[in-house]
Protein backbone atom coordinates (compact mmCIF):
# COMPACT_ATOMS: atom_id res chain seq x y z
CA UNK A 1 0.00 0.00 0.00
CA UNK A 2 1.05 3.49 -0.83
CA UNK A 3 2.53 5.20 2.29
CA UNK A 4 1.06 9.11 2.02
CA UNK A 5 1.58 11.53 4.52
CA UNK A 6 -0.89 14.67 3.52
CA UNK A 7 -0.97 18.20 4.47
CA UNK A 8 -4.26 20.31 3.84
CA UNK A 9 -3.81 23.51 3.65
CA UNK A 10 -6.00 24.95 6.05
CA UNK A 11 -6.71 29.13 5.47
CA UNK A 12 -7.95 18.99 -0.46
CA UNK A 13 -14.09 15.73 -7.63
CA UNK A 14 -17.34 15.44 -9.47
CA UNK A 15 -19.40 13.35 -7.28
CA UNK A 16 -22.58 11.31 -8.59
CA UNK A 17 -23.47 12.00 -4.96
CA UNK A 18 -23.78 15.51 -5.09
CA UNK A 19 -25.93 17.69 -6.71
CA UNK A 20 -24.24 19.56 -9.59
CA UNK A 21 -27.40 22.13 -10.94
CA UNK A 22 -25.29 25.20 -10.68
CA UNK A 23 -22.57 24.61 -13.97
CA UNK A 24 -24.82 26.92 -16.09
CA UNK A 25 -25.19 29.84 -13.10
CA UNK A 26 -21.52 29.79 -11.35
CA UNK A 27 -17.96 30.75 -12.91
CA UNK A 28 -16.07 27.52 -13.35
CA UNK A 29 -12.81 28.11 -12.87
CA UNK A 30 -10.21 25.29 -14.97
CA UNK A 31 -6.84 24.86 -14.62
CA UNK A 32 -5.55 22.98 -17.43
CA UNK A 33 -1.72 22.72 -16.49
CA UNK A 34 -3.44 20.67 -12.94
CA UNK A 35 -5.98 19.33 -15.30
CA UNK A 36 -9.37 20.18 -13.36
CA UNK A 37 -12.07 22.60 -13.37
CA UNK A 38 -14.83 23.81 -10.98
CA UNK A 39 -17.47 25.89 -9.97
CA UNK A 40 -18.40 28.07 -7.41
CA UNK A 41 -20.83 30.77 -6.00
CA UNK A 42 -20.46 33.96 -8.29
CA UNK A 43 -20.64 36.76 -4.81
CA UNK A 44 -17.39 34.26 -3.77
CA UNK A 45 -13.91 35.91 -4.03
CA UNK A 46 -10.97 33.87 -5.45
CA UNK A 47 -7.98 34.22 -2.54
CA UNK A 48 -4.42 34.26 -2.91
CA UNK A 49 -3.40 30.85 -2.61
CA UNK A 50 -0.98 29.49 0.25
CA UNK A 51 1.19 26.89 -0.19
CA UNK A 52 2.95 25.49 -3.65
CA UNK A 53 0.31 22.40 -4.33
CA UNK A 54 -2.99 24.58 -3.72
CA UNK A 55 -4.60 25.05 -7.10
CA UNK A 56 -7.35 27.44 -6.17
CA UNK A 57 -8.73 28.76 -2.69
CA UNK A 58 -11.84 30.53 -3.19
CA UNK A 59 -14.21 32.54 -0.13
CA UNK A 60 -17.23 33.73 0.81
CA UNK A 61 -17.54 37.78 0.90
CA UNK A 62 -18.29 37.46 4.14
CA UNK A 63 -17.98 35.45 7.37
CA UNK A 64 -15.19 32.18 7.72
CA UNK A 65 -15.24 29.65 4.98
CA UNK A 66 -13.24 28.82 2.15
CA UNK A 67 -13.10 25.43 -0.38
CA UNK A 68 -9.55 24.73 -1.61
CA UNK A 69 -8.14 22.59 -4.32
CA UNK A 70 -4.84 20.50 -3.62
CA UNK A 71 -2.73 18.57 -5.90
CA UNK A 72 0.15 17.48 -4.20
CA UNK A 73 2.81 15.85 -6.58
CA UNK A 74 3.73 12.42 -5.40
CA UNK A 75 6.85 10.40 -7.49
CA UNK A 76 5.60 6.69 -5.88
CA UNK A 77 1.74 7.66 -7.77
CA UNK A 78 3.62 8.82 -11.56
CA UNK A 79 4.19 5.05 -13.00
CA UNK A 80 1.11 3.79 -11.76
CA UNK A 81 -2.40 2.95 -13.45
CA UNK A 82 -5.03 5.07 -12.84
CA UNK A 83 -6.78 1.44 -11.96
CA UNK A 84 -4.05 0.38 -9.82
CA UNK A 85 -4.78 3.83 -8.49
CA UNK A 86 -8.40 3.36 -7.81
CA UNK A 87 -7.60 -0.06 -5.89
CA UNK A 88 -5.04 1.73 -3.46
CA UNK A 89 -8.13 4.23 -2.70
CA UNK A 90 -10.87 2.02 -2.34
CA UNK A 91 -8.46 0.22 0.28
CA UNK A 92 -7.62 3.25 2.56
CA UNK A 93 -8.27 2.94 6.10
CA UNK A 94 -10.82 5.74 7.46
CA UNK A 95 -10.16 5.55 11.31
CA UNK A 96 -9.83 8.50 12.96
CA UNK A 97 -6.03 7.78 13.04
CA UNK A 98 -5.35 7.16 9.31
CA UNK A 99 -7.18 10.35 8.78
CA UNK A 100 -5.04 12.25 10.93
CA UNK A 101 -2.03 11.15 8.81
CA UNK A 102 -3.72 11.86 5.53
CA UNK A 103 -4.29 15.67 6.95
CA UNK A 104 -0.76 15.78 8.69
CA UNK A 105 -2.23 16.34 12.34
CA UNK A 106 -2.35 14.47 15.60
CA UNK A 107 -4.81 12.14 16.09
CA UNK A 108 -5.68 14.28 19.13
CA UNK A 109 -6.56 17.07 16.93
CA UNK A 110 -8.96 14.92 14.18
CA UNK A 111 -12.29 14.07 15.08
CA UNK A 112 -13.98 12.08 11.94
CA UNK A 113 -17.74 12.76 12.04
CA UNK A 114 -18.20 10.68 8.48
CA UNK A 115 -16.26 9.09 6.37
CA UNK A 116 -16.98 6.98 3.00
CA UNK A 117 -16.05 6.39 -0.32
CA UNK A 118 -17.78 8.62 -3.02
CA UNK A 119 -16.69 9.19 -6.63
CA UNK A 120 -15.00 11.74 -9.24
CA UNK A 121 -17.14 10.66 -12.29
CA UNK A 122 -15.61 7.09 -12.53
CA UNK A 123 -12.25 7.48 -9.90
CA UNK A 124 -12.95 6.74 -6.45
CA UNK A 125 -12.35 9.09 -3.69
CA UNK A 126 -12.26 9.12 -0.10
CA UNK A 127 -15.05 11.72 1.74
CA UNK A 128 -15.28 12.85 5.07
CA UNK A 129 -16.29 14.95 7.53
CA UNK A 130 -13.75 15.85 9.56
CA UNK A 131 -13.75 18.61 12.98
CA UNK A 132 -9.93 19.53 13.82
CA UNK A 133 -8.69 21.50 16.88
CA UNK A 134 -5.78 23.77 15.84
CA UNK A 135 -3.86 26.37 17.34
CA UNK A 136 -2.06 29.70 15.71
CA UNK A 137 -1.08 32.89 17.40
CA UNK A 138 -4.80 34.21 18.15
CA UNK A 139 -5.44 30.81 20.09
CA UNK A 140 -7.54 27.65 19.43
CA UNK A 141 -9.90 27.59 16.48
CA UNK A 142 -12.15 24.39 15.05
CA UNK A 143 -12.49 23.89 11.82
CA UNK A 144 -15.26 21.71 10.53
CA UNK A 145 -14.95 20.33 6.61
CA UNK A 146 -16.05 18.42 4.29
CA UNK A 147 -12.71 16.78 2.68
CA UNK A 148 -11.89 14.73 -0.27
CA UNK A 149 -8.76 12.83 -1.35
CA UNK A 150 -8.00 11.06 -4.27
CA UNK A 151 -5.37 10.03 -6.76
CA UNK A 152 -4.25 10.29 -10.25
CA UNK A 153 -1.02 9.03 -12.01
CA UNK A 154 1.63 11.27 -10.19
CA UNK A 155 -0.77 13.43 -7.62
CA UNK A 156 -2.86 13.36 -4.38
CA UNK A 157 -5.66 15.67 -4.76
CA UNK A 158 -7.85 16.94 -2.39
CA UNK A 159 -10.83 19.09 -2.21
CA UNK A 160 -11.69 20.58 1.24
CA UNK A 161 -14.43 22.97 2.04
CA UNK A 162 -14.83 24.13 5.33
CA UNK A 163 -15.34 26.87 7.73
CA UNK A 164 -12.76 27.82 11.26
CA UNK A 165 -13.74 29.68 14.49
CA UNK A 166 -12.49 30.69 17.50
CA UNK A 167 -15.71 28.91 19.11
CA UNK A 168 -16.14 25.66 18.38
CA UNK A 169 -19.88 26.23 17.95
CA UNK A 170 -19.64 28.84 15.85
CA UNK A 171 -17.34 26.93 13.33
CA UNK A 172 -20.20 24.14 13.33
CA UNK A 173 -23.06 26.61 12.71
CA UNK A 174 -21.11 28.20 9.72
CA UNK A 175 -20.39 24.48 8.55
CA UNK A 176 -23.72 23.51 8.45
CA UNK A 177 -24.94 27.02 7.51
CA UNK A 178 -22.19 27.00 4.06
CA UNK A 179 -22.94 22.92 3.54
CA UNK A 180 -25.64 23.21 0.84
CA UNK A 181 -22.64 25.37 -1.22
CA UNK A 182 -20.32 23.11 0.04
CA UNK A 183 -21.91 20.11 -1.59
CA UNK A 184 -22.48 22.29 -5.11
CA UNK A 185 -18.76 23.02 -5.41
CA UNK A 186 -17.86 19.35 -4.55
CA UNK A 187 -19.89 18.56 -7.18
CA UNK A 188 -19.10 21.05 -9.83
CA UNK A 189 -15.09 19.50 -9.53
CA UNK A 190 -14.14 17.10 -12.49
CA UNK A 191 -10.84 16.26 -13.73
CA UNK A 192 -10.27 17.53 -17.63
CA UNK A 193 -7.72 16.28 -20.30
Amino acid sequence: QITILFLIIFAPLAFAQFPSGNSNLWPVHRDGQAGFRISYPPEWVIAPTKGRNVRLSVNPPAGPGNCNVVARPHAELKGMTQPALNREIESLPTDQASWAEYIGLPPSQVRVIETRLARIHDIPALLGVIETTLENLGGKFTRKQLVALTFTPGFIWSLNCGASTFKADDARSRFAELQPTFNKVFGSFGFIN
